[in-house]
């Protein structure tokens, strides 16, 4: 409340004039905030963070991959050439690594062409078996005899899962079926590249993978087809 400048006495905030010696009485000065707010009326939300495309899953992958496998390269390479002063044993682990750079690389660069893809993993293969071969002496030895047979011993079981799946109307247990079909082609076409090329041709320990493997593939299947028409039939029956 303001005070009279004459007389000092005390005065209501709504008189003029002081009541005792008629003194005009000065109003008071409204009070003004000494500091501001710090914070502004209208807060900005924060940006919602947008999830990453699959793209950018798939580049990041590849980028951490590259790195990781870069590393061991290096240190094989540099290690190779303080001991022996050139490159030799290294090229074993450098050949092993970037086989499985091109191999992981080529279905995250190339997700949806599956030409590229299926070259993408047979290349590097054919490529590597022979680099492998040429390094022990700079001319092949085992590479037609052996490597060729398995790399295709791959490629056919790679399609067989392939197609399988693609043309599977369910999908279930047929799918281990055909990896383990796969599996039994690779193993026995390996048995018979290495014991051809060590003494006689012929089966050793293949056949302990083939008769089991191709049992349990066919009672998956059985299972599958079984447990896939009795679903079928159910729908059928509901109303």
């Amino acid at each position: 409340m303001p005070y009279c400048p004459r007389c000092g006495v005390e005065v209501e905030s709504n008189k003029i004039n002081c009541p005792l010696c008629n003194t005009p009485i000065q109003p008071l000065d409204e009070e003004k905030p000494d500091f501001e707010s710090k914070y502004p009326d209208d807060v900005p939300k924060e940006e919602e963070k947008q999830p990453r495309t699959k793209k950018k899953k798939r580049n990041l992958i590849f980028e951490i991959m590259s790195i990781v496998l870069a590393i061991p390269l290096i240190i094989s390479i540099t290690t190779d050439l303080i001991v022996d002063a050139r490159v030799t044993w290294s090229l074993y682990p450098v050949s092993a690594l970037l086989l499985v750079w091109f191999m992981a690389a080529t279905p995250l660069l190339f997700p949806k062409k599956i030409a590229v893809i299926a070259a993408g993993e047979f290349i590097p293969l054919v490529v590597f078996f022979l680099v492998i071969d040429l390094i022990d002496n700079g001319m092949l030895n085992w590479y037609v005899r052996v490597a060729l047979p398995i790399i295709a011993a791959v490629g056919v079981a790679s399609f067989i899962i392939a197609f399988g799946t693609i043309k599977s109307k369910h999908r279930g247990l047929n799918i281990p079926a055909f990896i383990l079909f796969g599996v039994s082609i690779i193993c026995l076409i390996v048995d018979v590249c290495i014991t051809s090329y060590i003494s006689t041709p012929g089966l050793s320990w293949s056949l302990f993978v083939l008769v089991p493997a191709v049992l349990v593939g066919a009672f998956l299947i059985y299972l599958h087809f079984r447990v896939t028409k009795n679903k079928d039939l159910k729908r059928r029956l509901q109303p």
